[in-house]
């Protein structure tokens, strides 16, 4: 310790510049802080720095991670906020108190947790950046048996944790924490009777997708399945909590949930494709054609550029769209661009002809200039609005959608 070491150059790996921002006080005004460098090498891998304010209490944290190799990934970060650790730590005993087992549920509501959180860490929770709710979401896992406590305690935990973890990577622990909360899947739920629950628990699973592995997914996928075949159907005994009908709210919570799972196999995507397709023509919700254009995307958001559906089905899909009775509007138009974007690989593109039909149709919207260009252009950026439409919520401040995505792995075992 305060020793100097000198390296050369081709014994050291130069990181990039730190940029960040931290948060002091609750006045917007910058100002210039001296302070304390403090360092730590975790168990896991990361370099902990530490800057200790050596006019006041406050410390941050920021965090590298030196491991040696990273898994590729379709998210890249961008610099952020650094908040003080003891507000850090005040939003964590927040979370212990509130799942603590004994705590009058009247004097800390689940139902108030959130907005609590927010006013602690002094920002909407749509601000909060990865440390901060992978932190809180390692204090949820802890909490866990606290969801026991009655169901608005089990639902809001689902929640909550599903938040602090979306979209099921992007921090270096995350690859851990999945393995933890698939343990909690399998438990099951403890009040499997309340709707709310169950809504809970998909929007829990569409939010952390993908952290799943290709084979969790397909055990999901199996689990309902024969919940979402067309009334009259034979459907499959499981051992699923889910009742033997579900409510139209739920039932969409778990279409949300299985367009997200990019790691099905094709034939599987492509049969709830079709099955969504015939919903749609029936009766067409926005969520609907959200989860369609997830389905047949050209372009993942995580999964495996071999796990994306022909070219032909993607075509079939569209001319049923364009040629249907609904109504044009902004929904539908994402739902196109998501299933005829031009990527330049041809195993993915379609052919001109069915482009050129959605480029067509776009011409009804107003805003048809950026969709025309997100159809052609393959590297035309991803913009905020179209970023939190693909993923189906604000990602993490700190992530972002890059270009690149994962590497191709082993697929689901089929249904066969």
């Amino acid at each position: 310790m305060g020793d100097i070491v000198r390296l050369r150059e081709d014994e050291i790996t130069r990181f990039p510049t730190i940029r960040t921002v931290l948060r002091f006080g609750k006045k917007a005004v910058a100002r210039k802080l001296p302070v304390q460098l403090a360092v730590r090498l975790t168990e896991v891998g990361t370099l902990e720095l530490w800057c200790q304010s050596q006019e006041t209490s406050h410390r941050w944290q920021l965090q590298f991670d030196v491991r040696q190799h990273v898994e590729p990934s379709s998210l890249r970060e961008t610099p952020r906020e650094t908040l003080d650790v003891t507000l850090i730590e005040e939003a964590q005993d927040k979370i212990e108190t509130t799942f603590r087992e004994g705590t009058d549920p009247k004097d800390h509501p689940p139902e108030g947790l959130a907005r609590a959180l927010s006013a602690v860490l002094t920002m909407n929770r749509e601000k909060w950046p990865v440390p901060v709710i992978r932190k809180l979401a390692d204090t949820l896992l802890k909490s866990q048996k606290g969801r026991a406590v009655t169901a608005q305690h089990e639902a809001r935990w689902l929640n909550l944790l599903g938040f602090c973890m979306r979209p099921g990577f992007g921090d270096p622990v995350d690859e851990w924490r999945m393995k933890e909360l698939w343990k909690t899947y399998l438990q099951g739920l403890h009040f499997s009777r309340h709707a709310l629950c169950r809504s809970e628990l998909w929007i829990f699973l569409r939010r952390v997708a993908g952290g799943l592995a290709a084979g969790q997914q397909w055990h999901v996928y199996q689990q309902v399945s024969s919940h979402l075949q067309p009334s009259g159907a034979r459907r499959k005994k499981t051992d699923s909590q889910l009742p033997k009908r579900l409510a139209a709210q739920e039932e969409l919570e778990v279409w949300l949930a299985l367009a997200s799972f990019e790691r099905l196999p094709v034939q599987t995507k492509i049969e709830l494709g079709r099955l969504l397709l015939n919903k749609i023509q029936k009766k067409a919700r926005p969520q609907e054609f959200w989860a369609l254009g997830r389905l047949g995307a050209r372009i993942p958001f995580y999964g495996p550029l071999d796990l994306v559906i022909k070219p032909t089905e993607a075509a079939s899909w569209v001319k049923s769209l364009v040629s249907s009775k609904l109504r044009p509007d902004e929904a539908i138009a994402h739902t196109l661009v998501q299933l005829a974007r031009s990527t330049g690989d041809r195993a993915r593109d379609l052919q001109e002809g069915d482009q050129q039909q959605v480029a067509t149709w776009l011409e009804q919207l107003p805003q048809h200039d950026r969709f025309q260009e997100l159809l052609s252009n393959p590297g035309s950026a991803w913009q905020q609005q179209e970023q939190d439409w693909i993923f189906g919520e604000s990602l993490p401040t700190g992530l972002v959608l890059s270009a690149t995505v994962q590497e191709q792995e082993p697929a689901a075992p089929n249904s066969q």
